[in-house]
C-alpha cells in the first residue's frame, strides 16, 4: 500500500509541475510577443489611454468602399481622434536585440505628421522612440531597439495628424526572431485586391514596351538588310 500511496504520489507532483511549466512557458512566450489585429474587442482588452492631457484616445474605425484594407481579411483600424492621439499597451514586454515591432500603417506625409512608438524601460525610466514619418499609401513599419529590457511598456503617439494626412494601423506585432513560439514568428502579410491589380498592370505595361522594342529591333534590322541587298 505504501508503495501505491508513493506511485500516486509522485505522479501527481509531476503532473503539478508539468502543468505549472506549460503555463510558464505560455506567459513567457507572450510576454516576449504579441500579434494585435486591430478590432474594437481587442483594442479596447489590450490598450488603454496614455492618461496624457496633450494626447487624446484612438479610435477604431470601419474601412468602407473608400478606404480599403492593406489586407482583405482585416475589417476595422485604429485612427486618430483629434491632432494628437496616443495609447498604452496594457501587457508589459521583455525586449531583447531580436525584438521587434511591426505594424501596417496609412498616413500621408504632408507637413509635419508623425507616428512615434515608444519603448520605455521601467525600471531604468529611459524612453526608446521609434518614429515613422509617413508615406503615400500603405507601408509596414518595421522597428528595432536592439536592447535587452526585462519590463518594457509601450505606447503609440500619433502626432499632428490632420484630416488630409488621415491615419490608419491595421494590426500591430511585438515579434522575436530568435523566439520558435508561434506568436514571435513573422508572417508577411497578404497584399489587398487593390495591390495585386496595380502590379499585374504595371507588369503589363512592361511586357508591352519590352515587346515594342523588339518588334522596332526586328524592323530596323530588316530595313538594314533590305538596304544592303539594295546597295549590291
Amino acid at each position: 500500500m505504501n508503495h501505491q500511496y508513493k506511485y500516486i504520489v509522485t505522479v501527481l507532483v509531476v503532473f503539478c509541475e508539468f502543468a505549472v511549466g506549460q503555463n510558464n512557458g505560455q506567459n513567457a512566450a507572450q510576454k516576449y510577443c504579441f500579434k494585435f489585429e486591430i478590432t474594437q474587442p481587442t483594442f479596447g482588452t489590450n490598450f488603454r489611454g496614455c492618461n496624457n492631457p496633450k494626447y487624446d484616445n484612438f479610435i477604431v474605425k470601419d474601412f468602407n468602399q473608400n478606404f480599403k484594407p492593406f489586407r482583405t481579411m482585416n475589417k476595422q483600424y485604429l485612427s486618430n481622434s483629434h491632432v494628437n492621439s496616443c495609447a498604452a499597451l496594457n501587457q508589459n514586454f521583455t525586449f531583447d536585440q531580436f525584438t521587434y515591432i511591426e505594424a501596417s500603417i496609412f498616413l500621408k506625409s504632408l507637413r509635419t505628421e508623425s507616428i512615434e512608438i515608444v519603448v520605455e524601460d521601467i525600471e531604468k525610466k529611459i524612453n526608446y522612440p521609434l518614429n515613422y514619418h509617413g508615406n503615400f499609401g500603405w507601408d509596414i513599419f518595421n522597428g528595432r531597439i536592439q536592447k535587452n529590457i526585462t519590463n518594457a511598456q509601450i505606447k503609440i503617439m500619433a502626432n499632428n495628424i490632420t484630416p488630409e494626412s488621415g491615419l490608419a494601423i491595421e494590426y500591430f506585432y511585438v515579434l522575436n526572431k530568435a523566439n520558435k513560439a508561434p506568436e514571435c514568428q513573422n508572417i508577411h502579410p497578404a497584399l489587398s485586391n487593390l495591390w495585386w491589380i496595380i502590379i499585374c498592370v504595371m507588369l503589363g505595361i512592361l511586357l508591352l514596351v519590352i515587346l515594342a522594342i523588339g518588334i522596332y529591333c526586328i524592323v530596323n534590322k530588316r530595313r538594314s538588310i533590305s538596304n544592303s541587298s539594295t546597295d549590291k
